[in-house]
């Protein structure tokens, strides 16, 4: 579907209110404790180690493979208790 600034003139938006609201997020959805590794971890998980670039040498390919298959030192991923989980990109 094209994209036709038609469908939406006539939404009404109360700006004010959603600024105020826009600012209370940050203090009200924080992810705490736990529960932030986790997320830091699943975010890890997300990251994308594509090369798009054309100048890419054969090490720095092997670095960005290395990377990706090990994001996070044992080290860390033994102290948090994920050692197991087998973290990848």
């Amino acid at each position: 579907m094209a994209f036709s600034p038609d469908l939406f003139g006539h939404i009404r938006i109360n700006r004010s209110a959603v600024e105020r609201r826009a600012a209370t997020v940050v203090k009200r959805r924080s992810v705490k404790k736990d529960y932030q590794a986790a997320w830091l971890l699943k975010v890890i998980t997300c990251i994308d180690l594509t090369t798009l670039a054309g100048d890419d040498t054969p090490g720095r390919v092997r670095r960005l493979c290395q990377k990706a298959m090990r994001p996070v030192r044992r080290d860390i991923l033994e102290g948090l208790g994920v050692a197991d989980l087998d973290i990848t990109i």
